[in-house]
Protein backbone atom coordinates (compact mmCIF):
# COMPACT_ATOMS: atom_id res chain seq x y z
CA UNK A 1 0.00 0.00 0.00
CA UNK A 2 1.20 3.53 -1.00
CA UNK A 3 0.45 6.77 -0.03
CA UNK A 4 -0.84 7.39 -3.75
CA UNK A 5 -3.64 4.78 -2.91
CA UNK A 6 -4.78 7.00 0.05
CA UNK A 7 -4.94 9.96 -1.96
CA UNK A 8 -6.96 8.51 -4.53
CA UNK A 9 -9.13 6.85 -2.15
CA UNK A 10 -10.46 10.26 -0.36
CA UNK A 11 -10.56 12.01 -3.62
CA UNK A 12 -12.93 9.12 -4.94
CA UNK A 13 -14.60 9.21 -1.52
CA UNK A 14 -15.24 13.12 -2.07
CA UNK A 15 -15.94 13.48 -5.26
CA UNK A 16 -18.20 10.43 -5.77
CA UNK A 17 -17.72 9.44 -9.41
CA UNK A 18 -14.15 8.32 -11.09
CA UNK A 19 -14.52 11.02 -13.81
CA UNK A 20 -14.33 13.70 -11.43
CA UNK A 21 -12.05 12.45 -8.68
CA UNK A 22 -9.66 11.49 -11.84
CA UNK A 23 -9.92 15.27 -12.85
CA UNK A 24 -9.22 16.65 -9.59
CA UNK A 25 -5.85 14.21 -9.61
CA UNK A 26 -5.05 14.68 -12.97
CA UNK A 27 -4.53 11.49 -13.79
CA UNK A 28 -6.01 8.88 -16.03
CA UNK A 29 -9.62 7.83 -15.03
CA UNK A 30 -8.63 4.13 -15.99
CA UNK A 31 -5.39 4.54 -13.95
CA UNK A 32 -7.52 5.73 -10.69
CA UNK A 33 -10.03 2.85 -11.56
CA UNK A 34 -7.03 -0.08 -10.95
CA UNK A 35 -5.68 2.11 -8.38
CA UNK A 36 -8.76 1.30 -6.21
CA UNK A 37 -8.83 -2.10 -7.47
CA UNK A 38 -5.44 -2.86 -6.35
CA UNK A 39 -6.07 -1.85 -2.59
CA UNK A 40 -9.36 -3.35 -2.57
CA UNK A 41 -7.57 -6.58 -3.19
CA UNK A 42 -4.76 -5.75 -0.52
CA UNK A 43 -7.20 -5.12 2.35
CA UNK A 44 -9.83 -8.05 1.24
CA UNK A 45 -12.97 -5.55 1.28
CA UNK A 46 -14.70 -3.80 -1.61
CA UNK A 47 -14.38 -0.11 0.01
CA UNK A 48 -17.15 1.11 -3.48
CA UNK A 49 -20.90 0.17 -4.32
CA UNK A 50 -22.09 1.32 -7.76
CA UNK A 51 -25.37 3.54 -7.44
CA UNK A 52 -27.48 5.88 -9.44
CA UNK A 53 -25.52 8.76 -8.13
CA UNK A 54 -22.03 7.31 -8.58
CA UNK A 55 -19.88 5.75 -5.98
CA UNK A 56 -20.63 4.98 -2.54
CA UNK A 57 -18.82 4.23 0.23
CA UNK A 58 -19.33 0.74 1.41
CA UNK A 59 -19.14 0.48 5.06
CA UNK A 60 -15.87 -0.76 5.01
CA UNK A 61 -14.97 1.92 2.73
CA UNK A 62 -16.08 4.57 5.56
CA UNK A 63 -13.79 2.84 8.10
CA UNK A 64 -11.02 2.72 6.18
CA UNK A 65 -11.39 6.56 4.39
CA UNK A 66 -11.24 7.93 8.00
CA UNK A 67 -7.96 6.09 8.83
CA UNK A 68 -6.90 7.17 5.57
CA UNK A 69 -7.56 10.71 6.01
CA UNK A 70 -5.60 10.60 9.24
CA UNK A 71 -2.47 9.08 7.93
CA UNK A 72 -2.47 11.74 5.02
CA UNK A 73 -2.60 14.70 7.75
CA UNK A 74 0.29 12.84 9.30
CA UNK A 75 1.92 12.64 6.55
CA UNK A 76 1.51 15.91 5.58
CA UNK A 77 1.95 17.58 9.25
CA UNK A 78 5.52 15.20 9.25
CA UNK A 79 6.31 16.90 5.47
CA UNK A 80 5.80 20.28 7.83
CA UNK A 81 7.86 19.35 10.43
CA UNK A 82 10.90 18.41 8.25
CA UNK A 83 11.00 21.20 5.74
CA UNK A 84 10.94 23.32 9.27
CA UNK A 85 13.82 21.90 10.83
CA UNK A 86 15.54 22.51 7.61
CA UNK A 87 14.71 25.91 7.11
CA UNK A 88 16.10 26.58 10.81
CA UNK A 89 18.46 29.51 10.63
CA UNK A 90 17.71 30.05 6.77
CA UNK A 91 17.81 33.29 5.07
CA UNK A 92 15.12 33.88 2.16
CA UNK A 93 16.23 37.12 0.09
CA UNK A 94 12.82 38.66 -1.09
CA UNK A 95 11.94 41.51 -3.31
CA UNK A 96 8.51 42.51 -3.21
CA UNK A 97 5.89 43.97 -5.97
CA UNK A 98 5.15 47.47 -6.18
CA UNK A 99 1.56 47.15 -7.82
CA UNK A 100 -1.29 47.63 -5.42
CA UNK A 101 -2.75 44.02 -5.04
CA UNK A 102 0.39 42.26 -5.33
CA UNK A 103 2.06 44.17 -1.58
CA UNK A 104 -1.02 43.34 0.24
CA UNK A 105 -0.98 39.50 -0.45
CA UNK A 106 2.54 38.88 -0.38
CA UNK A 107 2.57 40.87 2.30
CA UNK A 108 0.13 37.75 3.80
CA UNK A 109 2.03 35.70 2.64
CA UNK A 110 5.47 36.69 4.24
CA UNK A 111 3.42 36.20 7.43
CA UNK A 112 2.09 32.83 6.83
CA UNK A 113 5.68 31.78 5.64
CA UNK A 114 6.68 32.92 9.49
CA UNK A 115 4.35 30.72 11.20
CA UNK A 116 5.38 27.92 9.09
CA UNK A 117 9.40 28.45 9.82
CA UNK A 118 9.86 30.21 12.75
CA UNK A 119 13.47 29.87 12.63
CA UNK A 120 13.87 31.10 9.34
CA UNK A 121 14.28 34.99 8.26
CA UNK A 122 13.21 37.40 5.75
CA UNK A 123 15.73 39.99 4.05
CA UNK A 124 13.54 42.17 2.40
CA UNK A 125 15.71 43.80 -1.00
CA UNK A 126 14.40 46.85 -2.55
CA UNK A 127 15.04 46.09 -5.92
CA UNK A 128 12.13 47.76 -8.16
CA UNK A 129 9.86 44.80 -9.15
CA UNK A 130 10.61 45.21 -13.12
CA UNK A 131 14.46 44.37 -12.85
CA UNK A 132 13.75 41.20 -10.33
CA UNK A 133 14.26 39.15 -13.04
CA UNK A 134 17.69 40.33 -13.34
CA UNK A 135 18.53 40.80 -9.65
CA UNK A 136 17.64 36.71 -9.10
CA UNK A 137 19.81 35.53 -12.27
CA UNK A 138 22.68 37.76 -10.29
CA UNK A 139 22.36 36.06 -7.27
CA UNK A 140 21.10 39.41 -5.21
CA UNK A 141 17.57 37.93 -4.14
CA UNK A 142 15.77 34.47 -3.92
CA UNK A 143 12.56 35.13 -4.78
CA UNK A 144 10.95 38.25 -6.67
CA UNK A 145 7.76 39.14 -9.06
CA UNK A 146 7.03 39.75 -12.65
CA UNK A 147 4.29 40.59 -14.53
CA UNK A 148 3.90 39.01 -18.21
CA UNK A 149 1.54 36.65 -19.59
CA UNK A 150 2.64 33.31 -20.07
CA UNK A 151 5.44 31.52 -18.48
CA UNK A 152 7.35 31.71 -21.65
CA UNK A 153 8.16 35.62 -20.92
CA UNK A 154 10.13 34.50 -18.47
CA UNK A 155 14.15 33.63 -19.49
CA UNK A 156 14.45 29.62 -18.90
CA UNK A 157 16.37 29.79 -16.05
CA UNK A 158 13.79 31.71 -14.21
CA UNK A 159 10.89 29.58 -12.76
CA UNK A 160 7.85 31.37 -12.64
CA UNK A 161 4.70 30.57 -11.06
CA UNK A 162 1.42 31.97 -12.29
CA UNK A 163 -0.73 33.55 -9.20
CA UNK A 164 -3.79 35.44 -10.91
CA UNK A 165 -4.51 37.24 -13.99
CA UNK A 166 -5.63 41.16 -14.07
CA UNK A 167 -7.53 43.05 -16.72
CA UNK A 168 -4.66 46.01 -17.90
CA UNK A 169 -7.64 47.80 -19.56
CA UNK A 170 -7.05 50.62 -16.73
CA UNK A 171 -4.95 53.85 -17.01
CA UNK A 172 -3.63 56.09 -14.69
CA UNK A 173 -3.91 59.86 -15.02
CA UNK A 174 -2.72 62.73 -12.56
CA UNK A 175 -6.41 63.58 -10.86
CA UNK A 176 -6.04 67.23 -11.84
CA UNK A 177 -6.92 66.07 -15.45
CA UNK A 178 -9.52 67.51 -17.64
CA UNK A 179 -10.37 63.71 -18.13
CA UNK A 180 -10.43 62.48 -14.42
CA UNK A 181 -14.22 63.09 -13.61
CA UNK A 182 -14.74 60.56 -16.12
CA UNK A 183 -15.71 57.37 -15.59
CA UNK A 184 -13.56 55.78 -18.93
CA UNK A 185 -11.72 57.55 -21.69
CA UNK A 186 -10.59 56.81 -24.87
CA UNK A 187 -7.04 56.78 -25.72
CA UNK A 188 -7.47 59.42 -28.27
CA UNK A 189 -8.27 61.49 -25.56
CA UNK A 190 -5.19 61.55 -24.19
CA UNK A 191 -3.70 63.29 -27.22
CA UNK A 192 0.16 64.14 -27.13
CA UNK A 193 0.35 63.19 -23.36
CA UNK A 194 3.13 60.61 -22.68
CA UNK A 195 2.81 56.87 -22.41
CA UNK A 196 5.61 56.39 -19.32
CA UNK A 197 6.52 52.37 -19.95
CA UNK A 198 9.59 50.86 -18.27
CA UNK A 199 12.18 50.93 -21.05
CA UNK A 200 12.56 47.70 -23.52
CA UNK A 201 15.86 47.22 -22.06
CA UNK A 202 14.62 46.58 -18.58
CA UNK A 203 11.32 44.95 -19.10
CA UNK A 204 10.50 44.02 -22.86
CA UNK A 205 7.44 42.19 -21.97
CA UNK A 206 5.81 45.14 -20.19
CA UNK A 207 6.75 47.63 -22.78
CA UNK A 208 5.34 45.54 -26.13
CA UNK A 209 2.22 45.15 -24.09
CA UNK A 210 1.72 48.57 -22.69
CA UNK A 211 2.38 49.84 -26.39
CA UNK A 212 0.50 47.37 -28.27
CA UNK A 213 -2.48 47.51 -26.41
CA UNK A 214 -2.46 51.86 -27.25
CA UNK A 215 -1.66 50.52 -31.09
CA UNK A 216 -4.27 47.98 -30.84
CA UNK A 217 -6.43 51.05 -29.37
CA UNK A 218 -5.92 53.50 -32.50
CA UNK A 219 -3.03 54.91 -30.77
CA UNK A 220 0.60 55.78 -32.01
CA UNK A 221 1.97 56.83 -28.59
CA UNK A 222 4.22 59.47 -27.68
CA UNK A 223 6.35 56.96 -25.46
CA UNK A 224 8.75 58.49 -22.26
CA UNK A 225 10.63 56.06 -20.37
CA UNK A 226 9.44 55.78 -16.83
CA UNK A 227 11.69 54.98 -13.59
CA UNK A 228 11.68 50.91 -13.24
CA UNK A 229 9.87 51.75 -9.85
CA UNK A 230 6.14 51.74 -10.52
CA UNK A 231 6.29 54.38 -6.96
CA UNK A 232 8.96 56.66 -8.76
CA UNK A 233 6.44 56.73 -11.83
CA UNK A 234 3.80 57.72 -10.43
CA UNK A 235 4.81 60.87 -8.83
CA UNK A 236 5.58 61.66 -12.88
CA UNK A 237 2.07 60.97 -13.48
CA UNK A 238 0.83 62.86 -10.34
CA UNK A 239 2.80 66.06 -11.84
CA UNK A 240 0.30 65.23 -15.10
CA UNK A 241 3.55 64.74 -17.02
CA UNK A 242 2.16 62.01 -18.48
CA UNK A 243 -0.18 58.54 -18.08
CA UNK A 244 0.23 54.74 -17.99
CA UNK A 245 -1.56 51.57 -18.02
CA UNK A 246 -2.25 49.67 -15.17
CA UNK A 247 -4.35 46.82 -13.51
CA UNK A 248 -7.63 46.61 -12.05
CA UNK A 249 -6.73 45.98 -8.76
CA UNK A 250 -5.37 49.35 -8.73
CA UNK A 251 -9.10 50.76 -8.63
CA UNK A 252 -8.94 49.81 -5.02
CA UNK A 253 -6.26 52.34 -4.01
CA UNK A 254 -5.13 54.30 -6.24
CA UNK A 255 -2.10 56.46 -5.35
CA UNK A 256 -2.40 59.82 -4.19
CA UNK A 257 -2.28 62.27 -6.94
CA UNK A 258 -3.85 59.79 -9.19
CA UNK A 259 -7.19 58.28 -10.54
CA UNK A 260 -7.68 54.75 -12.38
CA UNK A 261 -10.16 54.69 -15.21
CA UNK A 262 -11.30 52.63 -17.77
CA UNK A 263 -9.90 52.29 -21.32
CA UNK A 264 -13.09 51.96 -23.98
CA UNK A 265 -12.17 49.29 -26.88
CA UNK A 266 -8.91 48.35 -24.93
CA UNK A 267 -9.51 44.25 -23.89
CA UNK A 268 -6.29 43.33 -22.45
CA UNK A 269 -5.04 40.89 -19.20
CA UNK A 270 -1.54 40.37 -17.78
CA UNK A 271 -0.80 37.72 -14.94
CA UNK A 272 1.15 38.35 -12.08
CA UNK A 273 4.12 35.56 -11.41
CA UNK A 274 5.94 34.52 -8.23
CA UNK A 275 9.80 34.19 -9.61
CA UNK A 276 12.85 32.38 -8.69
CA UNK A 277 16.01 30.64 -10.10
CA UNK A 278 14.93 27.27 -11.98
CA UNK A 279 18.27 25.67 -10.48
CA UNK A 280 17.60 27.25 -6.83
CA UNK A 281 15.48 23.84 -4.43
CA UNK A 282 16.24 24.60 -1.47
CA UNK A 283 13.32 24.43 1.09
CA UNK A 284 13.08 28.22 1.78
CA UNK A 285 12.47 29.17 -1.54
CA UNK A 286 10.08 26.48 -2.58
CA UNK A 287 8.39 26.75 0.86
CA UNK A 288 7.88 30.33 0.32
CA UNK A 289 6.62 29.66 -3.05
CA UNK A 290 4.33 27.60 -1.46
CA UNK A 291 2.80 30.44 0.65
CA UNK A 292 2.27 33.07 -1.87
CA UNK A 293 0.58 30.71 -4.27
CA UNK A 294 -1.62 29.46 -1.50
CA UNK A 295 -2.73 33.50 -0.29
CA UNK A 296 -3.47 34.48 -4.04
CA UNK A 297 -5.33 30.87 -4.33
CA UNK A 298 -7.48 31.64 -1.65
CA UNK A 299 -8.02 35.56 -2.93
CA UNK A 300 -9.00 34.16 -6.53
CA UNK A 301 -11.77 31.88 -4.85
CA UNK A 302 -13.13 35.00 -2.55
CA UNK A 303 -13.85 36.66 -5.78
Amino acid sequence: MELRHLRYLVAVAEEGRLGRAAERLRVAQSALSRQIQDLERELGVALFERTSRGLRLTPAGRAFVDHARRALAEVEAGRRAAQAAALDGAVLRLALPDWASGVRRVTASVDAFRRRTPGSAVELDPTPWPLHPTALREDRIDVGFGIGVAPSDFAPDLDAVWLADESSSYVLLSATHPLAPRDSVTLGELGDLPLLVPGRDVNPVLYDHMVGAARGGGVEPRIAIAPPSFAAGVSFIAAGAGWTFVTQSTLDDPPPGTVVRRVEGVHKALGMFVLHRAADARPVVRTFVECVAAEFAEARGAE
